[in-house]
């Protein structure tokens, strides 16, 4: 039976062109015998022909937009429709699938993660968001969508290093599994699993669903809670009483570890100094910066700059 995920080699990540018509390009990065990668481009007035394939594996379906549209269906299943500037999950049952036409101009990722891959990593604990994940992915039939949220940041931070990893002649499997298996995990971050003891009404869905987008956009420079009430066409109370009901924590400790989550990848990226960072993430003045990320972290910052570990990069 064919599998979409083992054609990675022993030590090293595989890379191929695929074929494509002139003015389109699709990568594809066998990461690891359960990751594969691609990254799909089209140029303005081109096009890619529709595709279609089975696929035997039980799978996560990632799809990265960063610029044009994406359809994506199953065997007799409604066409799903994916725009601009936004990343999904889908759960993605055994079965036929069609890649609809993409024009361009179009730039995506494609992450396909294996459910014997994503076994590796449950806990054998029920509230762990893997193990709730692959649960579902067992009873999945045909595409279904979890979550679509806009792409952010840090996102794109993590896919530059993914597509930086694959320029390099000598590429390492167990550097780029790694970062990889980052990002995922910083999507799967984004689907907050609700605890089954809270109770939501439809309303407080939409205006904290929104209200986080908004947040993950923009936490560098986040709204005042006031602001974001009125974007989420609610007011603060409600808004503030909602967030911390679905998410578990307040509005101001969300923006503050979406900040320090950023950081410290940048710092680890070794490009910028401290102030830098402190600044990029949000923060004027580095001393404070500093002691908020010895608080979260357990360590200064400074010290995570001088430990850098992407000496391989360089």
């Amino acid at each position: 039976m064919k599998s979409l995920f083992f054609n990675a080699g022993e030590n090293r990540c595989v890379v191929t062109s695929l074929s494509t018509p002139a003015g389109a390009s699709i990568l594809r990065m066998d990461v690891s015998n359960g990751l594969v990668l691609l990254e799909i481009r089209v140029g303005k007035g081109q096009s890619l022909p529709p595709r279609a394939g089975k696929n035997w594996d039980r799978m996560i379906v990632l799809p990265l937009l960063m610029q044009g549209e994406f359809r994506f269906r199953g065997e007799d299943e409604a066409l799903q429709r994916w725009s601009e500037g936004t990343g999904s999950l889908i759960l993605a049952g055994p079965g036929r699938f069609h890649l609809e036409r993409i024009d361009g101009p179009a730039h995506l990722f494609l992450l396909f993660v294996a459910d014997f891959f994503l076994a590796r990593y449950r806990q054998g604990d029920a509230n762990d968001p893997i193990d709730r994940l692959h649960t579902l992915l067992e009873c999945a039939k045909g595409f279904t969508p979890l979550a679509t949220h806009p792409m952010d940041a840090y996102g794109d931070y993590l896919l530059e290093r993914v597509l930086r990893s694959s320029r390099r002649k000598t590429m390492s499997r167990l550097a780029t599994e790694h970062r990889v298996v980052e990002l995922f995990l910083h999507r799967l971050d984004l689907l907050s699993f609700e605890d089954d003891r809270v109770t939501l009404t439809d309303e407080e869905r939409r205006i904290t669903a929104l209200a986080r987008d908004l947040l993950i956009r923009r936490y560098a420079d986040p709204p005042t809670i006031p602001e974001l009430a009125r974007l989420c066409s609610t007011n603060d109370f409600r808004l503030k009483r909602a967030f911390k009901k679905r998410y578990g924590t307040t509005i101001h400790n969300y923006v503050k570890r979406l900040r320090l989550e950023a950081a410290n990848r940048l710092l680890r990226d070794g490009d910028l100094s401290v102030g830098e960072v402190a600044a990029s993430v949000g923060y004027r003045h580095q001393g404070h910066f500093s002691r908020l990320f010895y608080q979260h972290y357990g360590i200064y910052p400074a010290a995570v700059a001088a430990k850098n570990p992407s000496y391989d990069e360089k």
